[in-house]
């Protein structure tokens, strides 16, 4: 009898040492399956950013004749920059809301502390929509409205909000795609700009 409670308590034993082992292992593969499909998630959208800057990164900016949001006069624009870089941020109707808000932001500071050579090419068709969207944003910088989309199709742009760095000469230097997942790749961008646009105190 004592023999078999033995064997049972040793069989008990290997069961539960079994069961751990098997537990543990299935719960790493689930760990690793959400960090590979993590990556993915992050690795897509950074490779489609990047693809879509190469399109348009060393293009010659052409100048064009857009309506200023605040006057509602024609204004030629971008032909006589007077810094060795300037910004312009492209926001359509289908950006994407955190994304915009997050540029805006970015080009507030960087008007308030740094240059003042910043552009906004609004392309939403309603006026209304147009004016709360600037209203709600607090946008200080200028706008112009692109509702016809000339801009964009001039670059070959087919998604916002985007981001151009444009040096003297109106060639595009660099661009960003913002996208939700892609916060850290945002900020490394910035700070990228933010250097750039040191070299104009220094241009003259």
């Amino acid at each position: 009898m004592l023999i078999i409670m033995g064997k049972f308590k040793e069989l008990i034993f290997w069961v539960f040492i079994i069961s751990f082992f098997t537990f543990s292992f299935l719960k790493l593969s689930m760990v690793l399956k959400k960090q590979q499909d993590l990556t993915k998630l992050y690795k897509r959208p950074y490779e489609e950013s990047i693809k879509l800057s190469l399109k348009i990164n060393d293009k010659k900016l052409k100048s064009l004749t857009l309506l200023d949001a605040k006057t509602h006069e024609l204004e030629n624009c971008f032909s006589d920059s007077k810094n060795a870089y300037f910004l312009i941020l492209i926001i359509s109707e289908n950006s994407c809301n955190p994304c915009s808000k997050k540029a805006i932001r970015y080009c507030n500071d960087l008007f308030a502390t740094k240059i003042k050579e910043i552009y906004c090419i609004l392309n939403i068709r309603g006026k209304f929509e147009r004016k709360r969207f600037i209203k709600i944003n607090k946008i200080k910088f200028k706008v112009y409205l692109d509702p016809y989309n000339k801009f964009m199709t001039q670059l070959g742009i087919v998604q916002t909000p985007c981001l151009l760095l444009i040096n003297k000469t109106n060639i595009i230097v660099e661009s960003l795609f913002l996208k939700p997942q892609l916060e850290n790749i945002s900020k490394l961008y910035f700070d990228y700009f933010n250097k750039r646009l040191d070299q104009n105190y220094k241009y003259f």
